[in-house]
């Protein structure tokens, strides 16, 4: 998936880039729901030497972005599912009513699914951006 960006800053082989939404998020408003239609900021892999301000393409890796969409919106499904499941069933062990496990485990396990997706986040997650320059469409003009 091609996006066009902004460099807003360099570290070492990493930069910022800010994206505005494109044809590609058409009918799609996922980000909506995290940063209030404000364009996206990335980090990406500077593989075109680009400088602060220059307009470059992105090239996103596809399986990054099927990745990060199952872990964020299909994953906390199968965990209520399955916490559901999980409820009724515990509930004849117990001697509670079925409904009610049910519903309590669906909950603890949606729950438990955003922990995970927040550990994964934050220790598990590569520190190399899957997604990187591979063009500057327009540089800035340094006046001296």
């Amino acid at each position: 998936m091609r996006e066009l960006g902004e460099v807003l800053r360099i570290d070492e082989e990493k930069a910022y880039v800010r994206i505005a939404k494109s044809e590609h998020c058409a009918g799609c408003n996922a980000c909506d729901m995290f940063d209030n239609g404000r364009p996206r900021e990335l980090i990406v892999r500077n593989s075109a030497a680009a400088q602060v301000g220059d307009l470059v393409e992105i090239d996103i890796n596809p399986k990054s972005v099927v990745k990060a969409s199952f872990l964020i919106f299909i994953f906390p499904i199968i965990a209520m599912i399955l916490g559901y499941v999980l409820g009724k069933h515990l509930s004849s062990h117990l001697g509670i009513s079925a409904e009610p496990s049910g519903i309590i485990g669906s909950v603890a396990c949606l729950a438990l699914s955003f922990l995970a997706i927040f550990i994964y986040d934050k220790s598990f997650a590569t520190d190399t951006p899957s997604a990187s320059i591979i063009a500057i469409v327009k540089k800035t003009t340094t006046v001296c």
